[in-house]
């Protein structure tokens, strides 16, 4: 369309984007930069330069060009010797898409925060569904007196998904067999879940190399499955190298060891006062408020994990029984009435704080099969950081990809887009 104005000599529209720039059409044919420096000592070629989309093959070429001429400088930089010669309306798309810039510095890849799962915005029985987590290991004493040695023990975490309810055990090792037999305390103290979530071992960054290590082979064992076969629970394992994925039991850990390093410091203790110590900061975290204070006169105390587990938070002080001479019928009708009061103020209370995104907000374009990927890599400078091709796709419950499979020269990995560099390849 500016060809067509400026050759037929008329002037281009108000809202026109190079309008402000006054361009003309000079004797060879050539749109320049009309502007207002006509009277000065620059070269003709600064004070009219050529005007030039900015997209477009021959101007990539000549943007390319100047960034290799100058040692792969910023955009600023170019954008500055360019302007001795030519105009370009936007030089720094060009400069992103140089590869070795890029993996110098790669971005990682984003999608919009995904919506939560009917697990955790919809009433069920508390660790219907639950999130597991270690944490360890901790060193502790064999026995009292002199003499004793120190050995490991592990922290086994247990989340409910609706409403955060958790519940801590404290496992002597990472074998098959006290693994099962914590699991069995749990269903025993707890319920049966229908599901349960967890992280795989080389998602324990934040963990040991001895905790990672013997998680994954722990995760190996068929005696594990087979428990879980017969008590009819499915095992969920999150995506490899994502984290982010059990944020809910992640934030459980960080506050359990946030409580045990005040309280323990740097002493020594025994596996029975650990199990006790670990036991007080169960309560402690199941009194944390779902919520702040509500309106309501009636309601006296926050709304807590601990509502949902015996009524009250775990640290509350003693209330009125609840009357003697009640008919059993009454009784019955009165606690499910308390029980339908906690679960209407987790829906006004508790939920409406999940609605606003707190990262992760903007929708980005997918990622898609055949697109060349960087695999970051948490030990490893972006440059040595391997390459992967995108062979499929995992859309979720909003058709948004967030986990992809990868073919490397070694085979093929899962792996969450949140890990991935998208190379700027068209």
């Amino acid at each position: 369309m500016e060809v067509s104005y400026l050759s037929a000599s008329k002037q281009l529209p108000s809202n026109n984007k190079i309008n402000p720039l006054t361009p003309f059409y000079d004797d060879s044919g050539i749109i320049r930069v009309g502007g207002r420096l006509k009277n000065s000592m620059l070269t003709e070629s600064q004070k009219h330069p050529i005007l030039l989309p900015k997209t477009d093959h021959v101007v990539n070429l000549i943007i390319t060009d100047y960034h290799l001429k100058l040692l792969h400088a910023g955009p600023q930089l170019i954008q500055a010797a360019l302007r001795e010669k030519f105009w370009i309306l936007s030089a720094r798309d060009a400069v992103r898409k140089c590869i070795p810039c890029f993996r110098n510095r790669p971005k990682l890849a984003e999608q919009i925060m995904g919506e939560l799962p009917k697990s955790r915005v919809c009433p069920s029985s508390v660790f219907h569904r639950t999130g597991l987590d270690f944490a360890g290991p901790f060193l502790i004493r064999s026995s009292k007196g002199r003499g004793s040695r120190n050995t490991k023990c592990y922290i086994c975490v247990f989340v409910c998904f609706a409403t955060k309810a958790v519940h801590l055990e404290v496992v002597s090792d990472l074998t098959s067999r006290a693994f099962i037999a914590c699991l069995k305390r749990f269903v025993a103290r707890r319920g049966r879940p229908s599901e349960i979530f967890c992280d795989r071992g080389t998602n324990f960054y934040g963990a040991s190399r001895d905790l990672r290590k013997e998680f994954s082979q722990l995760m190996k064992d068929k005696s594990i499955y087979q428990f879980l076969t017969t008590e009819n629970i499915n095992w969920r394992f999150n995506p490899p190298a994502s984290p982010h994925f059990g944020g809910l039991w992640e934030s459980v850990v960080k506050s359990f060891k946030f409580h045990l390093k005040r309280v323990i410091g740097t002493a020594s203790v025994t596996f029975e006062e650990l199990a006790t110590i670990t036991s007080q900061i169960e309560a402690c975290l199941n009194s944390r408020p779902l919520s702040g204070i509500s309106n309501d006169p009636n309601d006296l105390s926050a709304l807590t994990p601990g509502h949902f587990l015996i009524g009250k938070p775990l640290t509350a002080i003693p209330q009125v029984p609840i009357p003697d001479d009640l008919h059993l019928c009454d009784r019955w009708r009165m606690i499910q009435r308390m029980i339908q009061h906690f679960w209407n103020r987790w829906s006004n209370e508790y939920l409406t704080k999940l609605q606003s995104r707190l990262k992760w907000r903007t929708l980005q374009p997918d990622i898609k099969v055949g697109d060349l990927v960087l695999i970051k890599h948490e030990n490893l400078a972006p440059l040595q950081w391997r390459l992967g091709r995108i062979v499929k796709t995992f859309p979720g419950g909003d058709n948004r990809v967030r986990v992809v499979e990868l073919k490397t020269e070694s085979g093929k990995l899962l792996r969450p887009i949140s890990k991935l560099c998208k190379l700027p390849i068209t």
